[in-house]
């Protein structure tokens, strides 16, 4: 869509899977910036034509061809404030005081941290006086560069919300051993109660995949680690069963 249209800056989300961030594009309209007197709004087949801001912008070559688009913070900064005004959108799970544009929104950030060179502070000072300070700081705050998708960043929120409520400390990438063996790295986990907790996706349904995971499970399970294995399907009531774990393993700790 950039090449059809001469002169435009591809921006936000769009700017961001140039850059290499894998998620959310794909599901998203094609954002660029224009000197349009106002917005063009997306269809089908054409882009969401923004007016353009002022602000630098890069020309990078791609096949030989020329293109503009905005540099990585400005596009983070840019794809926040489009989160926020809900130009884009998915579905994410409840998560206790936590608004749905919240969690997309740090989801976008644990993305970033993840796979673009961009710190907090790099996203903080890109974010200055576009975005409210009070409402990104904190977003911020709860982000993590640990997080491998976005259901995961939504099953470390569901977590962090219920062990923030019974005063239990989550941590992340944490590894099990068997003597000088590593097992497995869980993805999160509750240490003082022994509690993994793995998020599951696509690939997990293959057959070599799946024979690994149930070893996993199995060995964890007789060094005393109870994990919990979660899916897009079970994300949802993933906050009830850790709870009744967390009852079961202090339970067991206790006697």
């Amino acid at each position: 869509m950039a090449l059809e249209r001469p002169g435009h800056i591809i921006c936000g989300l769009s700017a961001l899977a140039v850059f290499g961030l894998p998620f959310f594009a794909d599901s998203c309209d094609t954002t660029l910036f224009w000197k349009v007197r106002k917005t063009e709004p997306p269809t089908q087949f054409t882009p969401h034509v923004l007016r353009e801001p002022k602000g630098e912008w890069w020309t990078v070559t791609f096949q030989g061809l020329s293109l503009r688009i905005s540099p990585p913070d400005l596009a983070a900064a840019h794809a926040i404030m489009h989160i926020r005004t809900v130009k884009h959108s998915w579905e994410v799970f409840p998560v206790q005081d936590l608004a749905p544009v919240d969690i997309r929104t740090i989801q976008l950030i644990d993305a970033i941290r993840r796979h673009l060179p961009l710190s907090p502070t790099d996203l903080l000072a890109a974010c200055h006086k576009r975005i409210e300070r009070a409402w990104i700081e904190p977003l911020v705050a709860q982000s993590s560069d640990k997080a491998d998708s976005p259901k995961e960043t939504e099953m470390r929120l569901i977590c962090q919300a219920l062990c923030d409520e019974l005063s239990l400390t989550l941590l992340e990438q944490v590894p099990v051993r068997n003597g000088d063996r590593l097992v497995t790295t869980l993805d999160l986990a509750i240490q003082e109660l022994k509690i993994g907790i793995m998020y599951d996706g696509d690939h997990h349904l293959e057959r070599s995949q799946r024979d690994k995971d149930s070893r996993i499970n199995l060995e964890c399970a007789v060094l005393g680690w109870q994990v919990l294995r979660v899916t897009v399907g079970t994300l949802g009531q993933l906050k009830h069963f850790l709870f009744q774990a967390i009852q079961h393993q202090a339970r067991l700790l206790a006697s």
